[in-house]
């Protein structure tokens, strides 16, 4: 029931900017040179060359998606367990938190990530490296505390700083991968992260408690 608006918003921008599904990209004139990332390299010989740090991309996201996963499973049952809450309470709590931290955090983050693009190639890289980590100090501190109102402050500000990975992980993918593996690629690492992230986030909580 909660996805299916998200349904017709996908028929409506058919509707309203159809343009923007067409070909993108532009027919090469007669004799004119191919774009540097089109320029004959296969599939395999990208997988080849890029394959060391892709596979340590896919690492970080995957290990930064598990702990989103698992702190977005075991949030409702730490506030039921540690202060009484009930389960509409801490819903209704978490609800509100990820709304008003998740929504402007990646906001933030990919608006940073763009300012200081033209000064690095890897900025997204790095910012999405800098507010993943500065995120961990306020989860400990959340879920440590013995006040619910320092515990949602915590979590707050957890989510807030690691909310860049929803926008900032796909763009570092497709900004690393030339435009005719993107598809593939995207793929990829939307299916590692996804199941490592649901499979082991949550898994890993459960089995160290």
């Amino acid at each position: 029931i909660v996805a299916a608006p998200g349904v017709l918003v996908a028929e409506a921008v058919f509707v309203v900017s159809p343009a923007a599904f067409a070909y993108a990209r532009p027919h090469p004139q007669p004799g004119a040179p191919a774009p540097a990332d089109e320029a004959g390299e296969s599939f395999g010989a990208f997988l080849r060359r890029a394959a060391r740090p892709g596979a340590l991309i896919l690492a970080g996201l995957a290990c930064a998606t598990a702990a989103n996963y698992a702190a977005l499973s075991w949030a409702p049952a730490f506030l039921q367990r540690a202060f009484g809450w009930s389960a509409g309470q801490a819903g209704l709590a978490l609800g509100v938190l990820i709304f008003t931290a998740a929504l402007p955090g990646g906001l933030v983050w990919s608006f940073v990530a763009t300012r200081l693009a033209p000064r690095s190639q890897v900025a997204a890289l790095i910012v999405l490296s800098a507010s993943t980590a500065a995120a961990a100090p306020f989860a400990v501190i959340g879920y440590l505390a013995n006040m619910a109102p320092l515990a949602l402050a915590g979590m707050y500000l957890s989510t807030f700083f690691g909310a860049g990975l929803v926008g900032l992980g796909p763009a570092i993918v497709q900004a690393a991968t030339p435009s005719t593996a993107r598809g593939r690629v995207s793929a990829t690492q939307l299916l590692v992260t996804s199941v490592f992230g649901m499979s082991a986030g949550p898994f890993a909580v459960a089995a160290l408690t």
